[in-house]
């Protein structure tokens, strides 16, 4: 009587694990698909250009970077600095200021983001109100009870987007203001005042299953935020 063959089996698939970016490498994802797509502005060749409008309180600007946030920097400086220049200044300048490393995704980014165009201090105070916190606590700085709330909120995915949301609501309403008070500031505040939805848009196509800013941020943020996007123009 002839045997029966063993049946083959295959062996189980193992599913690797989606690396989790570093924190540089999470920041030049931001830095490069977003701050500079919407803070540089371009000559013909697609080179870019230092900024220099008379009516932008900044001053000189190129990479988003302006001379009044750096004093540090001359004009000339600013004006002949490259790619790698800028994001060195930003890593080890505004990035730390935000504290985004410490945040989770998305309100690292918009904090970020708004240390760039808004200072550090309303960046923290948009954060802090968005987080839910008021009164003395609301101060606008670093501290281990802004952290601790932020470390709360980001426990509950829909309360996370919430604060997303506060965050660029505050933002846009501020820049609303700011374009009644100076109308001549219009084009300078163009890249405040529809960063609201551009961030949208950015988090839509990056927070997914396949590109997710950070690995390990909630599942339930990937979510269709009803937004599209917009084409890049001058931003200052």
């Amino acid at each position: 009587m002839a045997r029966a063959k063993a049946r083959k089996t295959k062996p189980p698939k193992v599913e690797q694990a989606t690396p989790v970016p570093t924190e540089r490498q999470r920041f030049e994802d931001f830095l490069k698909g977003f701050t500079f797509k919407w803070e540089c502005v371009f000559d013909r060749q697609g080179r870019v250009i230092a900024e220099e409008d008379p009516d932008d309180p900044g001053g000189v600007t190129k990479y988003g970077i302006d001379k009044s946030a750096h004093p540090n920097l001359t004009a000339d400086q600013i004006r002949n600095m490259t790619q790698d220049e800028a994001v060195e200044i930003y890593f080890t300048g505004e990035w730390p200021a935000s504290h985004a490393g410490e945040l989770p995704v998305p309100v690292g980014e918009i904090s970020f983001d708004m240390t760039v165009l808004d200072g550090a201090g309303r960046a923290m105070r948009a954060l802090q109100n968005a987080c839910g916190l008021t009164g003395t606590d609301m101060d606008g700085a670093w501290g281990p009870i802004t952290l601790a709330t932020a470390t709360a909120t980001a426990k509950d995915a829909d309360r996370l987007m919430r604060a997303a949301d506060r965050m660029l609501d505050w933002r846009a309403a501020r820049y609303h203001n700011l374009v009644e008070e100076h109308p001549n500031w219009q084009n300078i505040l163009k890249a405040g005042s529809t960063a609201p939805t551009r961030f949208a848009s950015f988090s839509k196509c990056r927070i997914s299953p396949e590109k997710r800013i950070l690995a390990s941020s909630p599942k339930k943020i990937v979510r269709d935020r009803g937004f599209e996007p917009l084409t890049p123009t001058v931003s200052r």
